[in-house]
C-alpha cells in the first residue's frame, strides 16, 4: 500500500520494477490526485482517506510505504501514523521524510504544508533502520538551480531520511513484542 500516494511516483516505481504485477493500493486525502491517478491506472485500487484514520485491520499488507508524508502532520500525529503503519503491515514498512523542518506550502493543496521536522533518532528510538539520502545536482545544473531557489525562496538541496522496519524481525510482530 502506498500511503498518501500523491501523484503516484512510488506506485509507478513499484509497478514497473517488480516482476509480475503486485497488487497496489493507493490512498490519499486529496481528491484531485486520486482523480488523475484513476486515469493513468498505476494502482489496482485507490482510496480517499485520511492517514490519521487508516481503515484497515491488523497485518493486511506485505509492504506499506509512506514517502514524504510524516512532515505534513504535527509530530504527535506522525508518531501515531508510524504505529498505525506497523499495525496494518505484516512485512516491511518504509517511510521517508526530509531531515529537519523543510518549510513548504501549496496554495492549491492545503495538505502539502510541512508541519513538522524529523530526525534520525525519531526512527531509531522506535526500532527503525535508516539511511540518509542527499540529492546532489550535476555541476551543469547548479547555477540554474541556485537562481530557481532564489526566485522561489527555497533552501539548498536537502537530505532525506529513509527508514524501514520489518514487522516480524527478531520476534517483533507489527511493532509489538510477542511471546515465542
Amino acid at each position: 500500500m502506498d500511503v498518501a500516494c500523491g501523484t503516484g511516483y512510488w506506485g509507478f516505481r513499484i509497478a514497473t520494477s517488480k516482476e509480475g504485477h503486485p497488487y497496489l493500493l493507493g490512498l490519499d486525502i486529496w481528491r484531485d490526485y486520486l482523480k488523475k491517478l484513476r486515469r493513468v491506472r498505476i494502482y489496482d485500487d485507490l482510496m480517499l482517506a485520511d492517514v490519521r484514520q487508516l481503515p484497515f485491520r491488523e497485518e493486511v499488507f506485505d509492504l506499506v510505504i509512506a514517502c514524504e508524508v510524516l512532515e505534513h502532520l504535527p509530530k504527535p500525529e506522525g508518531f501515531s501514523l508510524l504505529e498505525d503503519l506497523l499495525r496494518i503491515c505484516q512485512g516491511r514498512v518504509i517511510v521517508s521524510t526530509p531531515l529537519g523542518l523543510l518549510k513548504q506550502r501549496d496554495e492549491e493543496n492545503p495538505y502539502q504544508e510541512h508541519l513538522s521536522g524529523w530526525h534520525v533518532q525519531d526512527f531509531t528510538a522506535r526500532g527503525f533502520n535508516f539511511m540518509l539520502v542527499e540529492y546532489p545536482l550535476p555541476r551543469t545544473l547548479r547555477a540554474a538551480d541556485r537562481i530557481r531557489r532564489i526566485i522561489f525562496r527555497l533552501r539548498e538541496a536537502f537530505k532525506e531520511i529513509v527508514a524501514w522496519k520489518d514487522c516480524r524481525e527478531g520476534n517483533v510482530k507489527c511493532g509489538k513484542r510477542v511471546a515465542g
